[in-house]
Order: structure tokens, then C-alpha cells, then sequence
């Protein structure tokens, strides 16, 4: 096995696909995800092109749901995609199904995602057990961009072949124009087989695979789980309807609906781990704090009083950011990479600039509190 790739030393390769590489590295006291273009690859030309359109998408949607990019770094065949190291693994890694409250988080995280990602006119076009991973917390992050196409596009296949036959929808095995319902679909599908440890369809080859999606009717689950009633079976069953008219409009109205039917049914909400709702601020803190040595601490200690000083004077917009916690552990690196430490700790923050996008980013996560202010004139 390789011991470097770039500027990273090489702990493990953690997953090797047809076209890429992920490799889990370690770059001083931290561990971050390298996703590296297959040299040996079936398509070294298709792998770089995904790579690059992977590495777009990344950088354009930023949202706590979808795995942010840290670098792009230029490799020996291609582009190397750099982004945190999840230590929860995969969808794909979970054995059996899942409780209610883990579905429900993993509806709602990957719903959100999916409806940030639809608002900039893309789908993902591979939502598999795979490209879920998992925090060590247990919270679900989108992965893998790379098959991304443009809303309204036509699905393209290679023949018979599909990215995941288990959640590919219709409209995707027809090859024609799809949109986020599409991917929706798949969501669906994911979530039947998280409560039910079953997929909607089984088959060997592809065109088998293509029949049951196109024609058969889904099985309700109810009839695959005791757990399942009336309400989720109406949830589940909506959301893998052939005509992408009878689905969720969003991850939004799938997720409600999903905690409507479980309350419906009647079914208890744990919180097994893993992929389980979102823990408290305190939590998140000191979860955050352990991988930092004391030099680190010092660092954001005082990264954190010049940034909260800053964003309490800044008046440009009628409004300002006030800082409480930092969780993900890629923050600081994120905060250094596009400029915005400096930013915060020197001057005015530049509307739509990394270090705005970067805070709507924690916003969003609930990591910073957005509040209303009189407008002023000038920065204390």
C-alpha cells in the first residue's frame, strides 16, 4: 500500500471503486478523507471529469448535510478531493434495521441535503447506503457528487448499468429527463430498507432490476416489518411511486411526513446510535474539543473572542452573527483555508464572500445564532 498521496501521509485505503480511491490520512494532528482518481482505472478520463464536477458541486453547496470540500490538490492522474474523515462510516457498514429515530434523522439530514443541493439546479444522482456516511456522533453527510447531472437532464446509462440498481428510480432506467424527485426515489428506498432491513426489490442482473422498478408494484412494509403500519406504509410507498408526480415535492415534506406517519402508527422514537438525532451544544463541544491539542485551544479560544468582537460591531447588513459553539472539527481548518480567520479577526466581513458562506454554513448547522440588529453606521 502506498504511503503518501500528495502532501498527506496515507493511514488506510478505505474504499476502492472502479474509477477512485479513498484513502483516510492523517496531515499533522488531523485525519482527513483523500478521494484520488484511479490510476489503474477502467476510465481515467471519465474518474478526472467526475472528480472536477465532484470538486464544483462541493464548493457550491454548502449545507451541514453535504461533506465539504477543505482542498483541491492536483495528483499524478488526476485531482485529489480533500474533505474531514467521518469515523462513523457508511449507511453501508449498518447491519439490520435501523430504529425509528435513526430514520427519522437520516430523513431529515439527507432530505435537507438533497433540497440544498436541488436548489442550485442539480441532483446527486447516486443516493446509496455508501455515499451516507456517518459522523462519530452518528449524523448522516451526503458524499460523492461525482454522478451529479443537471435538474431536467437526460439520465445516462452505461447499457444495463446503473450506479445502485437497489434505489435507481424509473425515470433513470427509461433514460430520460429526471429532476430531484428522482433522487427522492432513492431516499425512499433507503428508508424502507433502513426500517425494514429489506430492499423494495431484489434481483440478479440489471434488466431484471429495471422491470420491478418500471412495473411492480413496491411491497407495503408493513408486510416486510411488524413495526410498520398504515402511515408509514403510506410515507414509504408515496415516496417510491413510479411517476415522479406522486412523490415528495422535497426532503422537507418527505421527512414530515415520515415523523407524522411514526406518530401516527404509533411507534416508539428511540435514540439508538448510530445515526441518531442531533446531540445537545455541550456535547458537541466537548466531542470537538478532544481532537484538538492545547495549542489548538489556545488558537480558537482567541480566534473565538476576536470573531465574536467583530461580528457584534459588523452593521453592513442590518444584521450580525453572534458567535456560541464551533462543533465540526474541519471548522477552523475551513475558517483558515478561505480567509475568513482573518477576516473575522482584522476588518468588515465582504457580502457574499467565503467567510459570509462559511457562516451561513454554521448558521444553518446551528453552530453560530443569527439576530436581528438596529442598523449603525460604521464598525466600532
Amino acid at each position: 500500500m502506498r504511503t503518501s498521496i500528495g502532501p498527506y501521509a496515507v493511514v488506510e485505503a478505505a474504499y476502492e471503486g472502479m474509477l477512485s480511491v479513498v484513502y483516510r490520512c492523517r496531515q499533522g494532528s488531523r485525519e482527513v478523507a483523500v478521494k484520488a482518481v484511479r490510476e489503474d482505472g477502467a476510465d481515467p478520463a471519465l474518474a478526472r471529469g467526475q472528480a472536477l464536477r465532484e470538486a464544483r458541486l462541493r464548493a457550491l453547496v454548502v449545507h451541514p448535510g453535504v461533506l465539504p470540500l477543505l482542498r483541491l490538490v492536483d495528483g499524478e492522474a488526476g485531482p485529489l478531493l480533500v474533505a474531514p474523515w467521518l469515523a462513523g462510516g457508511s449507511l453501508r457498514e449498518l447491519d439490520g434495521p435501523v430504529s425509528v429515530a435513526q430514520a427519522i434523522a437520516l430523513a431529515e439530514g439527507i432530505g435537507a441535503a438533497l433540497d440544498a443541493l436541488h436548489r442550485t439546479g442539480w441532483r446527486h444522482g447516486d443516493v446509496s447506503p455508501g455515499n451516507v456516511l456517518l459522523t462519530a456522533a452518528g449524523l448522516p453527510v451526503l458524499a460523492d457528487l461525482g454522478s451529479g447531472a443537471r435538474i431536467g437532464a437526460r439520465a445516462q446509462r452505461r447499457g444495463a448499468v446503473v450506479a445502485t440498481p437497489h434505489v435507481s428510480a424509473p425515470e433513470i432506467w427509461d433514460d430520460g429527463p429526471a429532476d430531484g424527485r428522482a433522487d427522492l426515489y432513492s431516499l425512499g428506498a433507503l428508508l424502507y430498507h433502513a426500517l425494514t432491513g429489506t430492499w423494495p426489490f431484489e434481483a440478479v442482473e440489471p434488466p431484471a432490476f429495471a422491470e420491478l422498478h418500471r412495473r411492480v408494484p413496491v411491497p407495503p412494509p408493513s408486510t416486510r416489518a411488524p413495526l410498520a403500519g398504515p402511515a408509514l406504509d403510506a410515507v414509504l410507498l408515496r415516496a417510491l411511486a413510479k411517476a415522479p408526480a406522486d412523490r415528495h415535492a422535497s426532503g422537507a415534506e418527505l421527512a414530515a411526513d415520515l415523523r407524522e406517519a411514526v406518530q401516527a402508527d404509533g411507534l416508539a422514537d428511540d435514540s439508538r446510535a448510530p445515526c441518531r438525532p442531533a446531540v445537545g451544544a455541550a456535547e458537541r463541544l466537548e466531542q470537538f474539543a478532544e481532537t484538538f491539542d492545547e495549542r489548538e485551544r489556545a488558537a480558537l479560544r482567541v480566534l473565538l473572542r476576536r470573531s465574536a468582537a467583530v461580528m457584534t460591531h459588523a452593521s453592513h447588513d442590518a444584521e450580525h452573527l453572534a458567535m456560541r459553539v464551533f462543533a465540526p472539527a474541519a471548522a477552523p481548518l475551513a475558517l483558515e483555508d478561505c480567509g475568513a480567520a482573518a477576516a473575522l479577526a482584522t476588518g468588515r466581513l465582504i457580502p457574499e464572500g467565503p467567510a459570509v458562506r462559511l457562516l451561513e454554513l454554521l448558521a444553518a448547522a446551528g453552530l453560530v445564532t443569527r439576530e436581528n440588529r438596529p442598523r449603525h453606521s460604521g464598525v466600532a
